[in-house]
């Protein structure tokens, strides 16, 4: 016996036609083997796409890094063409004697001391004694480390001249004791 008011399960199948029946048992069939094949087929599928999405954003992430380092080993490469040889060392007085020139500078005294290795390089350290006013030593020790083959200024201490008169209007001069210091190519032997 059921009860009032509760109508079987399935029980409005007995009504349909058996084409019917047919065709929403197939229905559910498929509908159930969609459900299988979701659980099994494309689940796996979206989880690999993920894996895959995750190595490929990895692996995009490498090359930018190696374009990255390439350029960085070009800008390095092309530094070090720009570093002086040991058999340059003898121009380079000449040079800083040029650069001086350029800006008004009057180099009193350059003595190169006695060089030290560093690393693959040589640090061959010059002192200097110039003279000039305070705008052109500014644009001397700029030139000095922005040349073709640029020079590390290491040490800069300045003092008024004593040889000018300080009661003029015209810019003073001043002393500047430096260390300079250029980087050469080759260890010593």
């Amino acid at each position: 016996m059921k009860p009032p008011g509760r109508a079987a399960p399935f029980a409005g199948l007995t009504r349909l036609q058996p084409a019917q029946q047919r065709w929403l048992v197939t229905t559910v069939v498929l509908l159930a083997g969609l459900a299988i094949a979701h659980q099994g087929i494309v689940q796996p599928l979206r989880r690999r796409r993920a894996e895959l999405d995750a190595r490929f954003a990895l692996a995009q992430q490498q090359i930018a890094l190696l374009r990255a380092l390439e350029t960085t080993h070009q800008e390095l490469r092309q530094s070090r063409q720009r570093l002086r040889g040991r058999g340059d060392s003898a121009s380079l007085l000449q040079d800083i004697s040029t650069l001086a020139a350029t800006h008004n500078i009057s180099v009193n005294t350059a003595a190169p001391q006695p060089s030290q290795p560093a690393g693959r390089y040589t640090r061959l350290p010059i002192r200097m004694d110039v003279t000039g006013t305070y705008a052109t030593l500014l644009q001397f020790l700029y030139a000095l480390e922005t040349a073709p083959q640029p020079l590390l200024v290491e040490q800069v201490d300045l003092a008024a001249s004593a040889t000018s008169d300080w009661s003029g209007a015209t810019p003073r001069p001043l002393d500047a004791h430096l260390i300079v210091s250029a980087l050469l190519t080759e260890s010593p032997a």
